[in-house]
């Protein structure tokens, strides 16, 4: 850009140009990025964001770290938002935007996968800080081949005396160029949202939700469904009021909601030791957990059982006293099966319903259930802990009467 380039307001658009009243700086407001064959790249207000009246989670908190580190910042910094639709990142980045229009920092936005020199030129010519937000990032830098994304590296690694807040949603963050991810000099945060945590399904639903008595209803139904969105939340919310004589399993048949179908890996630990993994098992969501050892590779045997991991090959059925479950295996055995051994080994009644456990998350955002039973050991009955944690893998199906 030409050195005697000015910045002139037309109405509620900003062109640059060399005649007319120069602006100082861009006013802070929402500005988008356009481009015209006459005059380049140009600026043309848009409507202020807004909030709903109350807000979940952390959006509040992010939002001022953001722009406290910005402020703190010697050049850009980025942020990256990924989650599906629904789950808040786009609120995140909206509620960031007006932060920054508070603290008189424009923002401009891009609906164009703008890039190259000119556009750089463009950058380079305004001297202020300023916010770049692109709201679902693969949509517009299309993921195909990566070429579009990567016009933007430069810009992202700074151009002139350039000082850019990027704020950046995506759906997908697989569809993002591998050169954005690990390199904080480019993307310094990078807030994953993966669905609403029950504590905060449980806050919603008590602020909207006219017979509180339900809320466990709405609870159970979002659970169900998996990574659950505020929309998805809502609308069970809204069902309910509309319908409060609706049962739960009429919920899930009559909606437009997809059961997740999710694969786990489980961790399972018997008072704080691993006791057995799988990559496969039960769901978390189900109303009884129930183990079927056939699937798991067992870690701790009682001593002299090492070598028999073979005799845990068949379920072990809380229901079934120890002759039952002997009976049954002998016709189910095979003819090189220790039948002594199976016979000696604890019968474990890892089969409870749900509501009967303690459930939380890590810190790698699984679910943990803590189950204690008492169970009869050499020592006498005593307490034994069994934490089972679920790691899950996605996929989705749409026919509840399939589970």
């Amino acid at each position: 850009m030409d050195s005697n380039t000015l910045m002139i307001q037309y109405g509620d658009e900003i062109r640059m140009g060399n005649m007319g009243t120069p602006l100082d700086k861009i006013p802070a407001g929402n500005w988008i990025v356009k481009v015209s064959d006459m005059y380049g790249f140009y600026l043309k207000r848009m409507s202020q964001f807004s909030m709903p009246e109350k807000v979940y989670g952390d959006v509040e908190s992010f939002s001022d770290k953001m722009l406290q580190s910005f402020n703190s910042w010697d050049g850009n910094l980025g942020v990256l938002l990924s989650g599906f639709k629904g789950t808040g990142k786009s609120l995140l980045a909206k509620r960031a935007c007006m932060k920054c229009v508070e603290q008189d920092i424009p923002v401009l936005m891009l609906a164009q996968p703008f890039g190259g020199t000119e556009f750089i030129s463009f950058l380079d010519g305004i001297r202020q800080p300023c916010a770049i937000f692109i709201d679902e990032f693969e949509k517009i830098y299309l993921s195909d081949g990566h070429n579009e994304q990567h016009k933007l590296l430069s810009i992202l690694d700074g151009t002139g005396n350039s000082n850019f807040l990027f704020v950046l949603t995506i759906n997908d963050v697989n569809k993002m160029s591998e050169f954005f991810l690990n390199r904080p000099g480019r993307i310094h945060y990078k807030k994953d949202f993966k669905g609403m945590e029950n504590e905060m399904i449980e806050e919603v639903a008590l602020d909207i939700l006219d017979d509180k008595g339900r809320v466990e209803d709405v609870i159970r139904i979002s659970n169900y469904v998996g990574d659950i969105s505020m929309d998805i939340v809502v609308s069970i919310v809204k069902e309910l009021n509309e319908y409060p004589e609706q049962t739960v399993d009429g919920i899930m048949t009559e909606m437009n909601l997809s059961k997740s179908s999710t694969s786990y890996s489980l961790t399972i630990k018997k008072d704080g030791v691993i006791y057995a993994t799988t990559w496969g098992g039960m769901s978390p969501y189900d109303s009884t957990i129930d183990l079927d050892w056939s699937h798991y590779d067992i870690k701790n045997l009682p001593k002299g059982q090492e070598g028999s991991k073979r005799t845990l090959s068949f379920a072990t059925n809380p229901s079934e006293n120890r002759a039952e479950m002997a009976e049954r295996i002998r016709r189910e055995a095979s003819p090189n099966t220790d039948m002594d051994e199976i016979i000696e080994m604890p019968i474990t009644a890892l089969e409870f319903r749900r509501e009967e456990a303690r459930i939380s998350k890590n810190k790698k955002g699984h679910i943990v259930m803590t189950y204690v039973e008492e169970m009869s050991t050499h020592e006498g009955v005593r307490p034994v802990e069994w934490e089972v944690t679920f790691e899950k893998r996605n996929h989705y199906h749409t026919n509840w009467n399939a589970f």
